[in-house]
């Protein structure tokens, strides 16, 4: 999603962003001339032996992506943020920062070591908005 200017008497847009591992939770953030996109494994995915698989494919192994649960980019496009979003999905909190710095605010929901779709912390880089 992209939004321009801000509504008419306010700074920035709301935007909530669901955590749809964790029931009930949101973050809601404030944005002005930017866009946002999620890359996630809550609603595309599939199942084999009793456990769950993301539907994004790590090309470097060929295998879906494990340990996150959803990645949110902010970019000045929709293109930036929508490719960006998957990009760093797959490459995880530490490499993305590598990799990009403050050049594009990112949001991680990581998932527990064990592999249980259990969450076990929220990473933000520098520059991702704080809740209101």
């Amino acid at each position: 999603m992209r939004v321009s200017g801000s509504p008419p008497g306010e700074e920035a847009w709301t935007v909530q962003l669901e955590d749809h591992h964790r029931a009930g939770k949101r973050t809601i953030i404030r944005l002005r001339d930017a866009a946002i996109s999620t890359s996630g494994n809550y609603e595309n995915y599939f199942e084999a032996g009793g456990r769950r698989y993301s539907h994004i494919i790590d090309p470097r192994s060929g295998l879906p992506v494990g340990g996150i649960a959803s990645c949110s980019v902010i970019a000045p496009t929709c293109t930036e943020s929508d490719a960006w979003a998957t990009a760093c999905f797959v490459l995880g909190p530490t490499r993305s920062d590598e990799l990009l710095g403050d050049r594009y605010p990112r949001r991680f929901i990581v998932l527990d070591s064990k592999g249980e779709g259990v969450v076990d912390r929220e990473v933000k880089s520098r520059g991702f908005p704080r809740s209101p």
